[in-house]
């Protein structure tokens, strides 16, 4: 049976992310790190620390031969504070309380209402990994989220999934011993799903085949098509080896890791160091100390009152201070601004100069997004032997150029034109559409906006099929914008 001090490391290895030791990218490097000067305290100091706070504790002496009682305390104390504020690895905000302990509201309301994650940014973690990599014994192998050329404009129907990006998704550099596997985030077609699921139960008994794929099904044929792209001989071999006491090979275990995170949201902390500090010293006082045995008990009962809960405080805050700047490294990419990689504007004929005319119609791009946007082809007074020409932009003054289809030189002359408007270039842009994080886009907003708007409605759940909404919910990529 594991015993409180067990508990209490196993709960320090989930909270450093101990099963991702093998990750070598982005925060995780600063996990590896503070995971490894935790495990030396633990190792090294942890106990003679706990027994020094019981050594003594105001003026009293916890006595020698209850100390390794008490010292079970501490840690089954700090076990279950830690437990109660994380998930999967994850630091969680929760506010349990002792039954019949207050937690008064600091300025005296009668009634708080707030969301329990207020003290965090939300994530978005769709792309979370566009870049994963780990490595067993000496092999590298990173995963990789590429773009896709060349997708419909309409995609087939449900959901998306993580799957090989093309012919030839895995590369291997056999000098280096690295391996590079492309992954797409994509609807799959009906013959993709099926030839995914035939490479599932080829591998199951007749009892555990299934008739539909899921992610955990893709994951394992997913897992199967990297492998029939290796070597088979060593050391490549070892990513699809299970080791002793393991149900899933290396290989295997990532890539469900891989996908399953970018596909789930998390949170980043603002103050994670002040607020689990406010819940410890709050621990402390409603689930360690007995004030009962504080007033009225002997000076050996308030001993091992105080002494165990400076154990638990001076242990507690080492740990917090350890999460917390981990989190705080996670908090400062997060509000990092971002840099604006690219500028567009659509712009109507009537605001664009006649001198660019001459370049629009050489411009077959753009024409033919005409063509297609516009289908000018059908216009009952369009001359399809010589559609395009200049008395056609002057009488069809609405239609709408879009700049990414010209050069800069072409783009620079039109925003020179737009400035020079007496209304100027601000004015004479009347809408804006931002493709991005929105933390990151609404902070750019808040400059040029702020105090202009009346009412934001934040991520409006379109094409959603989770649940019945009473809006137009099935257009398809950007039509809804119109």
């Amino acid at each position: 049976m594991a015993t409180a001090e067990d508990r209490f490391r196993e709960t320090l290895r989930s909270l450093f992310r101990a099963d991702h030791s093998e990750l070598d990218f982005g925060v995780y490097r600063v996990f590896n790190q503070k995971r490894a000067e935790v495990e030396r305290f633990v190792d090294e100091q942890l106990a003679d620390e706990v027994h020094e706070a019981l050594r003594t504790s105001g003026e009293a002496t916890v006595p020698e031969e209850q100390r390794d009682a008490v010292t079970r305390q501490v840690y089954d104390d700090l076990a279950r504070f830690f437990d109660r504020y994380h998930d999967d690895g994850e630091v969680v905000t929760r506010r349990p309380a002792k039954q019949n302990a207050t937690s008064p509201l600091r300025d005296g309301e009668e009634v708080l209402l707030h969301w329990a994650n207020r003290e965090q940014y939300y994530v978005k973690t769709a792309d979370h990994f566009r870049y994963y990599r780990f490595a067993v014994g000496d092999v590298t192998v990173q995963f990789r989220l590429v773009d896709v050329p060349g997708m419909p404009a309409e995609e087939p129907e449900g959901e998306r999934s993580l799957v090989l990006a093309d012919d030839d998704p895995v590369s291997v550099d056999a000098e280096a011993r690295a391996c590079d596997v492309r992954f797409a985030y994509r609807r799959i077609t009906e013959a993709e799903d099926q030839q995914l699921l035939e490479l599932y139960n080829a591998q199951q008994t007749k009892s555990a085949q299934r008739k539909t794929n899921d992610r955990s099904t893709l994951v394992v044929a997913i897992t199967q098509q990297i492998l029939n792209a290796l070597p088979d001989d060593a050391p490549w071999t070892r990513l699809g080896t299970r080791g002793e006491g393991e149900d899933r090979c290396p290989l295997h275990r990532h890539l469900d890791r891989y996908t399953a995170q970018n596909t789930s949201d998390s949170f980043v902390h603002k103050d994670l160091r002040g607020v689990l500090r406010e819940h410890l010293r709050s621990f402390v006082q409603n689930d360690v100390l007995d004030f009962d045995a504080l007033l009225e008990g002997t000076d050996a009962r308030r001993a091992l009152q105080l002494g165990r809960a400076e154990a638990v405080r001076t242990v507690g805050n080492r740990m917090i201070e350890a999460l917390a700047q981990v989190e705080d490294v996670q908090k400062r990419l997060f509000e990092k601004k971002k840099f604006i990689v690219d500028t567009g504007y659509c712009v109507t004929l009537d605001h664009v100069p006649a001198a660019l005319y001459d370049d629009i119609l050489d411009n077959e791009t753009q024409l033919d997004e005409w063509r297609e946007l516009y289908r000018v082809d059908e216009w009952a007074d369009a001359d399809t032997d010589d559609l395009f020409s200049r008395a056609f932009l002057e009488e069809h003054s609405s239609i709408m150029i879009d700049t990414r289809h010209f050069d800069q030189a072409f783009e620079d002359t039109l925003l020179e034109h737009l400035s020079g408007r007496d209304e100027g270039l601000t004015d004479v842009v009347d809408g804006v559409c931002i493709q991005g994080e929105n933390f990151q886009a609404l902070n750019l907003l808040q400059a040029r906006y702020r105090d202009a708007v009346d009412c934001v409605y934040v991520d409006p759940p379109y094409n959603s099929h989770s649940t019945d909404i009473l809006y137009e919910n099935k257009y398809r990529q950007s039509t809804w914008l119109s």
